[in-house]
């Protein structure tokens, strides 16, 4: 079992995702985000904003936000005395914005996975992809269904998304980046969703 992520977050009234466990402190939040903690900074960033959500706008400390191991289990109650006793073993990643697309994937190497994940998100436009960010938080995947249509018409039509979301799966196959084996999503996506995913990857 890895290690993940926790965000701790300014002010203790946040509304935070019901989905994820929330620790309350006195004056911030410890949100349990589910990602992988040691993962590339930027794409931390974005796994943060996805998990949380709307939830991070309220967040504000120029130095970004504090993440660390879910195993440190710190003691402290307040946003300072927790970014003390957790020190160098936990990281600042940036806050990013509800919509926008990591640096690291725009400047991803032509062809690789990574570009084509970012050159769909471009795609798909900032109000779109916010969209489906607060839908991932939320834990709505019916949300992202209904947003189809408005991505199809961002992109020109179905079959341009189709074709789209085509490139991204042949990139994501090259590198084998499609995992063999989907249960560990169970229970994180949508069953019809997996199950497409499924189909996909015994094609």
């Amino acid at each position: 079992m890895g290690i993940d992520a926790v965000a701790l977050l300014k002010g203790k009234d946040l509304a935070v995702p019901s989905r994820l466990h929330a620790v309350r402190l006195a004056d911030a939040t410890l949100v349990y985000t589910g990602a992988a903690f040691g993962a590339d900074l930027e794409m931390l960033a974005y796994a943060v904003r996805t998990a949380v959500g709307d939830a991070l706008d309220a967040h504000d400390d120029a130095r970004g936000i504090f993440v660390l191991p879910d195993v440190a289990e710190p003691r402290g109650e307040s946003y300072a005395a927790v970014i003390e006793e957790i020190g160098e073993a936990g990281e600042w990643v940036r806050k990013i914005g509800a919509g926008e697309v990591p640096e690291g994937l725009l400047e991803a190497p032509e062809g690789s996975f990574a570009a084509a994940i970012g050159q769909a998100m471009q795609a798909i436009g900032e109000d779109n992809l916010a969209e489906i960010q607060r839908a991932l938080a939320s834990g709505d995947f019916s949300a992202i269904e209904k947003l189809q249509a408005q991505m199809a018409a961002a992109l020109g039509g179905e079959d341009q998304l189709n074709a789209l979301a085509a490139r991204v799966l042949d990139a994501a196959d090259a590198e084998g980046a499609l995992p063999e084996d989907l249960s560990e999503l169970q229970g994180t996506i949508d069953p019809a969703q997996l199950a497409e995913l499924e189909k996909l990857i015994k094609k």
